[in-house]
């Protein structure tokens, strides 16, 4: 009940303070997430970069041109940097934001989540008349030609994930400031709080085909509203195909395309639908992305110890065939009845040396005594959160306790690592109440 109060009291606030101003636009935001909220920094546990470029209105003399380049990585268990700069034109004003970025993570189970992000830099607005037609020849600013001013700029928001849905709502220019032009010059130019608002809900498995529809708002000066709507295709997170319409303004289309698992490129067009439409041909963005610890494409295929299957044929039953599943050399009385189970909590994979530490003695020392006995080391998962995640979360449970047996001297080709994720055949149905069951490592002798 508290996790849940938290959520809702802290997206209230956020909420109340958006007020209003207009932002640079974005077209590419399902690829570049850290645009719309610092609270993004460091979501995929990888460092990122990407770099882009949009211009809007081709063909419309002065129309915006906005260069960026953001990035973010992981610096902890929770906790996240990045930072960003961009280039934003529009006629003969340029503004020039660059920020730092932190970021941390709360988290309340397996693929459930908030995260919190802050960003905090420096805006500087200049004005060029230079090659402008000037109509009032006694107009202040021709003094400087040229007046510009530098202001604090900060930034924060909110990301909330369940397993695949997302809730996102941040607020640029959370410290309201003023830009002073020029020390010749008594005018000003206010930096006003508004809000982004982003929600979506991703259908399907990465590792083969997803489709994610999702919206996202913006306030903007005066009470204009502007609402967008998008649906994404991703096909084996290779190929990306999107569209999208924003209310007054246009249609959208999108491409994606993952060159290998490091390197990303994306383009966006916005086919005007209004009456820009007479004298702009539409509005385009390509990004580059590059991902520093690359992304696997599909779930790896672990393969399974090998069970010998032996038929015998018998007169002794009324069956023809009896089927034998495992010769077993020894008698059963000879074999010890040698398990033991590691339990962990939610998105852990830690090794509690002091606690397992007498269970995991009796099977060291056996295994010490014993120079041919093998044993598999077989780690779980349960299905909350995404598949790929949660493969990788019981291999890193299975990885610690192989690294712990080593360090005791066991052998390592007495020991057959079997990574289960969430394969639920061997340990119960995902109910609520064996998700702590399922969260676990088993050691048992082959």
């Amino acid at each position: 009940m508290k996790n849940k109060l938290l959520i809702i009291l802290s997206f209230a606030l956020i909420s109340n303070w958006g007020n209003a101003q207009q932002l640079e636009g974005t077209n590419l935001y399902e690829f570049n997430k850290l645009k719309l909220n610092p609270a993004f920094a460091g979501e995929r546990a990888c460092g990122e970069l990407q770099v882009g470029h949009l211009g809007q209105f081709a063909g419309f003399d002065g129309a915006p041109q906005v260069s960026y380049v953001n990035g973010s990585a992981e610096i902890g268990k929770n906790m996240s940097l990045g930072g960003k700069a961009t280039l934003d034109r529009l006629g003969s004003l340029t503004r020039f934001n660059v920020q730092g970025i932190y970021a941390y993570k709360l988290n309340f189970g397996e693929g459930h989540n908030l995260r919190l992000g802050i960003g905090a830099g420096i805006n500087q607005h200049a004005f060029d008349f230079s090659g402008s037609t000037i109509q009032v020849q006694s107009d202040a600013s021709l003094v400087d030609g040229r007046t510009k001013g530098i202001s604090f700029y900060s930034e924060a928001g909110l990301v909330y994930t369940l397993k695949n849905f997302q809730l996102s709502f941040s607020v640029p220019n959370l410290v309201e400031t003023n830009t002073s032009l020029s020390s010749t010059i008594s005018g000003e130019l206010a930096n006003r709080r508004h809000m982004v608002g982003y929600a979506g809900y991703r259908f399907g498995k990465p590792d083969k085909v997803t489709v994610t529809p999702s919206v996202l708002f913006k306030n903007g000066a005066g009470g204009q509203n502007q609402f967008e709507g998008n649906v994404m295709l991703n096909l084996k997170q290779v190929f990306q195909l999107g569209v999208g319409y924003r209310h007054n303004a246009g249609l959208l289309g999108r491409l994606g395309f993952n060159i290998n698992d490091q390197v990303q490129i994306a383009y966006a067009y916005e086919f005007p639908m209004t009456d820009l439409s007479k004298v702009s041909s539409g509005s385009h963005e390509v990004l580059i992305g590059f991902n520093m610890c690359g992304k696997p494409r599909s779930m790896p295929v672990i393969p399974q110890p090998r069970i010998d299957t032996v038929y015998v044929e018998s007169t002794l039953i009324e069956a023809d065939t009896v089927i034998v599943e495992k010769v077993v050399e020894v008698e059963k009385d000879d074999k010890p009845e040698l398990e033991h189970s590691i339990y962990y909590e939610s998105a852990e994979a830690k090794l509690d040396i002091e606690k397992e530490k007498e269970g995991l003695s009796k099977i060291v020392d056996y295994l010490i005594e014993n120079k041919e006995a093998i044993i598999y080391i077989k780690g779980y998962a349960s299905e909350d959160g995404e598949e790929y995640s949660n493969f990788q979360l019981s291999a890193d449970r299975v990885k610690n306790v192989y690294t712990y047996l080593l360090s005791q001297n066991v052998k390592r080709s007495q020991m057959i690592s079997i990574i289960q994720g969430e394969a639920t055949e061997l340990h119960g149905v995902d109910h609520k109440e064996t998700k702590e069951e399922n969260r676990r490592v088993t050691i048992v002798l082959k």
